[in-house]
């Protein structure tokens, strides 16, 4: 199951052990022995954090924590739409999965106080007090970081939400809910603002993030804040404001150009100040290179902002984000708004998910997810060109992005909106599995801790669910070489691009790599490895299968599986051969996987 996530959960460790320089990472006291799902995380938690003041819960708050606990799963299993997207991608039930989770707070394991010995919560939480009000917050905010952001890898936005999000969430929430505020978008909007669906969705939002329990946990009262302010001043107050989010870069004069963005968590109006006269210095050039990778997203207004000051013409595209009906998420859907691209989007219809599914020619769609899917909000996604503050930026040469495995949600949409649109052609590896959709958060009833969870499974448009194969590039790396060398060597060889995609969409025969690289589609480049043994060189068995057009099934009286090949050719693998069985996933080498699929 962790090796799905392992690059993630890495990923996300290194930013917790970056915020506590003063860990000296001791091993904390023996602990029982639990399922390698949850285990894996403990020893991450002793490894890292092990000098950290370990919580102990008494017997009210393990209750209080209990509480919360089950409160939370609850709401999961009802309302998200990606249960059958996690059980193929981490083999296991989510229903499995938390209830070993549950078995460490039953078992009262004793977890480190990271809430505020790494500043996620304020300064309250370096010496808890002895309230079981205070002690279960501190553990339950542990758990969740353990459980969802680093188990899970943040699937579906699942995760923690830390001080500093938090600070933003109730500052837009508040914002919105302030009476002169109000009184300002009654104006623009009409007297029937407060019967809007955007009114009705902030309300909601404000009622779940400014509950007591979770306004003390996060130390942060709405009337505190200071509301006085514009809407644009408010959106430039959100974003971060870091000096070194644009990298700009002329690689040949006169004909290619390239810049990075970091993070769209930073204010678009910031980076623009850098970007503006870059698009300026380069628009008549032949090639302009946008580098997403390792880009994790953030305002979603970002990216449509800036495709629509550089596209020269209409980008369009149908856009479809399945949810399940729920009393407790329906007003997000009675009256949907476009969190999806939403610079121009507008709801086409709402109709049964199994009705779309059955009238659309959705190759690759995975109908067992029907089961847990009601209905589909159909979006119509138009970004015009427009010219930002008297520029006129439009580029008449040719757009490429470059995206990996660590670029998601608004990044992963951005890639959506370029495959989907023709906007750009995107390089490099499948995209984070983690999308842009309709979202709310769960404020938990005695500890405060504030949730995140995403409402919305998205397609692309073969009717892969992106949550789980990522946004699939239209140029896959080339044999040893990353997103950014990949491109350099076609534009340089004046490579036929359309052929070139036309033959990965074909997924034509891998071929022997040769020291100079000429171009072949390799399938398994847009397979992720998987790290066993000391190695990177792993692939997961199904998910090759998938890139193959092959399928698999488990024959339990012969403990092997049983793979049936595009061309309808049956292979019995047995398990004492060459496949692995790591932690439930079964794996095998990148060399025996190419034999196997020849």
């Amino acid at each position: 199951m962790k090796t799905k996530f392992v690059k993630r959960a890495v990923a996300i460790v290194m930013v917790l052990v970056m915020l506590s320089a003063s860990a000296n990472f001791s091993a904390s006291a023996a602990q029982p022995e639990f399922p390698p799902e949850v285990q894996s995380i403990l020893d991450i938690f002793d490894a890292a954090f092990g000098s950290f003041r370990q919580i102990e819960i008494t017997p009210e708050a393990q209750a209080l924590v209990l509480e919360d606990f089950d409160y939370l799963v609850y709401k999961i299993l009802a309302t998200i739409p990606t249960i059958g997207v996690a059980e193929r991608l981490f083999e296991i039930s989510l229903e499995e999965y938390f209830a070993m989770w549950r078995q460490v707070v039953v078992n009262n394991v004793p977890l480190p106080a990271l809430g505020g010995e790494l500043e996620l919560l304020d300064s309250r939480w370096v010496d808890t007090p002895n309230d079981p009000r205070y002690i279960a917050a501190d553990y339950t905010f542990s758990l969740m970081l353990g459980m969802l952001d680093l188990g899970l890898g943040s699937f579906a936005h699942l995760g923690v939400q830390p001080l500093m999000m938090y600070e933003i969430l109730i500052m837009i929430a508040a914002w919105f809910m302030d009476e002169d505020n109000i009184a300002m978008l009654e104006e623009l909007y009409g007297p029937d603002y407060r019967q809007s669906a955007d009114h009705n969705i902030n309300a909601a939002l404000y009622e779940i993030i400014t509950r007591p329990a979770t306004a003390w946990l996060y130390g942060v009262r709405p009337e505190d804040l200071d509301l006085d302010m514009t809407f644009d001043e408010l959106f430039f107050e959100i974003g971060d404001t870091a000096p070194d989010n644009i990298t700009t870069k002329i690689i040949e004069e006169g004909r290619i150009a390239y810049f990075q963005i970091d993070s769209f968590m930073n204010s678009p109006e910031y980076d623009f100040e850098t970007l503006l006269p870059f698009f300026e210095e380069i628009q008549y050039y032949e090639h302009l290179i946008i580098d997403l990778r390792g880009n994790l997203g953030g305002l979603a207004i970002y990216f449509p902002i800036l495709a629509s000051i550089l596209a020269n013409e209409t980008l369009s595209f149908r856009h479809y984000e399945f949810f399940r009906a729920h009393p407790s998420t329906a007003v997000w859907f009675d009256n949907p708004n476009p969190i999806i691209n939403s610079l121009g989007s507008t709801l086409y219809d709402v109709v049964p998910a199994a009705q779309l599914v059955q009238s659309h020619n959705f190759t690759h769609f995975a109908r067992g997810d029907l089961a847990y899917l009601d209905y589909v909000l159909i979006w119509d996604v138009v970004i015009e060109p427009f010219e930002y503050e008297d520029y006129n930026l439009a580029f008449g040469g040719e757009i490429w992005m470059l995206v990996d495995e660590m670029s998601m949600s608004a990044s992963q949409q951005a890639a959506l909106t370029a495959v989907a649109t023709g906007f750009a052609t995107v390089v490099g590896e499948p995209t984070s599995q983690i999308s842009a959709v309709t979202y709310t958060f769960l404020s938990l009833p005695n500890s405060g801790v504030l949730i995140r969870t995403d409402l919305g499974l998205t397609i692309d448009p073969q009717g892969r669910a992106l949550e789980e194969t990522g946004v699939i590039p239209d140029i896959a790396n080339l044999p040893g070489m990353d997103a950014l060398e990949t491109l350099l060597y076609l534009l340089a060889t004046d490579a036929d691009i359309a052929t070139i995609i036309a033959e990965t969409t074909a997924v034509a025969p891998p071929i022997t790599p040769v020291p100079e690289p000429v171009f072949a589609f390799d399938p398994f480049a847009l397979v992720r490895r998987v790290y066993h043994n000391g190695s990177w060189e792993y692939v997961h068995l199904r998910i090759a299968a998938y890139a193959h057009d092959a399928t698999v099934e488990w024959d339990g009286e012969n403990n092997a599986v049983i793979l049936t090949l595009a061309d309808g050719t049956v292979r019995s693998l047995p398990m004492d051969d060459y496949l692995i069985n790591l932690d439930g996933t079964i794996i095998l080498a990148l060399e025996e996987a190419r034999r196997v699929f020849a």
